[in-house]
């Protein structure tokens, strides 16, 4: 982008923050979350401390036991 804007971006599960990223746009996230709730379904969120940027809601469910 020609004019990078500094940001705070919250990843969000199950309507908790479980990480803030600070940087400049353009922002490229990559996260692996450790303490996914295992056999429940939840769901994540991306947005700006802002609330500009929001994502839609990504839902997941997390089952250890199955074939990938």
């Amino acid at each position: 982008s020609e004019n990078p804007k500094s940001m705070t971006i919250l990843l969000i599960r199950g309507g908790e923050v479980i990480k803030t990223i600070e940087g400049k746009t353009p922002i490229e996230l990559e996260y692996r979350d450790e303490n996914i709730p295992q056999g429940k379904k939840t769901y994540y969120r991306v947005m700006d401390t802002k609330e500009s940027l929001v994502s839609n809601p990504i839902f997941v469910e997390y089952n250890p036991t199955s074939p990938n």
